[in-house]
């Protein structure tokens, strides 16, 4: 049976303190310990060994982890071993070669993970509008042009960029909103647009959340079954919180109610600017639920999914 060292430095049980380098607070198992994987024939991790994890203290060794190597999973760009236990999956850093265990940071429950790490952006392959026509928003970056809803040319600061797993996340958070074409009326989108929940739309003078849009029709949520295992999302930022087009629709660009520490490049920001200064929100009411969508509004929307509904009938 093989034996890894590691080195701990805590046991956290409440959440994430820093999702940046996942180094955790609480909890009181400190200090050096080890692992075994329980398998006698190979000196390294292979698929379905028990593995259990042992802190070293005063008083002797403590097991703090037990359970299956269901492999690794990249997140942030940081390398993680995962054991499939009793209480779900526990994770700790995995440092280049995962026969050579040396663990810095903490054990840790999945489901502590996804509140905080939910971000609110485009899918990838979503379009933008430029200058001369439309780019890919995983092909914008930091001074490109792009066009806002009222016809002006601002430059990309920054564009976020996080990749989000389904085994991390539970799966109305991983879920994101399809807003099919038309669905917003006057056109817009011009194409399905697939974007996190909490990302707002300009429709009726109003930024809407997308998932206060969501009406189990025109526009709805993507089950998380038709999803691969991580998807990986964009935001735009510019100087100010502006609107731009996405497929067409008018979408805002990049507001700091969620940190930008939260995207997985949110070095190269701090690499670009070095600081992070605050962006004051459009002057447009913000619903972020349906029950708060005006008569008005809703009545744009009727309207849009009726005639997307008669185009789908006469198609036929």
């Amino acid at each position: 049976m093989a034996t890894y060292d590691y080195n701990i430095s805590g046991l956290f049980t409440g959440g994430i303190l820093d999702p940046d380098t996942y180094v955790f607070a609480g909890g009181n198992i400190l200090g050096n310990g080890y692992i075994t994987d329980g398998d006698d024939e190979s000196d390294s991790f292979e698929e379905g060994d028990t593995l259990t994890m042992y802190s070293s203290t005063v008083a002797g060794d403590v097991q703090v982890a037990q359970g299956s190597y269901a492999g690794t999973v990249d997140i942030n760009g940081t390398q993680y071993i995962l054991i499939d236990g009793a209480l779900g999956y526990s994770a700790a850093t995995v440092v280049d070669d995962p026969s050579l265990i040396s663990l810095q940071g903490s054990v840790f429950d999945v489901a502590d993970v996804d509140a905080d790490l939910i971000t609110v952006c485009f899918a990838e392959g979503t379009l933008i509008a430029v200058p001369g026509g439309e780019r890919p928003v995983q092909e914008l970056g930091p001074g490109d042009p792009v066009l806002t809803a009222d016809g002006r040319v601002v430059a990309a600061k920054w564009v976020g960029r996080r990749t989000v797993h389904k085994m991390f996340c539970p799966r109305d958070r991983f879920e994101p909103v399809r807003i099919r074409a038309g669905a917003l009326g006057g056109g817009a989108p011009h194409s399905d647009l697939v974007l996190t929940p909490e990302h707002a739309m300009f429709v009726g003078g109003c930024l809407v959340t997308a998932g206060a849009l969501v009406n189990g029709d025109s526009i709805r949520y993507e089950p998380a079954a038709s999803l691969p295992e991580r998807v990986t999302y964009y935001h735009v930022e510019t100087e100010a919180h502006d609107l731009i087009l996405a497929n067409g629709a008018a979408s805002e660009t990049y507001i700091n109610y969620i940190e930008r520490r939260a995207f997985d490049n949110h070095a190269e920001y701090l690499s670009l600017y070095g600081e992070e200064p605050s962006l004051t929100e459009m002057g447009h009411v913000r619903i972020s639920a349906r029950r708060q969508l005006p008569r008005s509004l809703r009545k744009i929307l009727d309207e849009a999914r009726a005639a997307g509904a008669a185009a789908c009938d006469l198609a036929v």
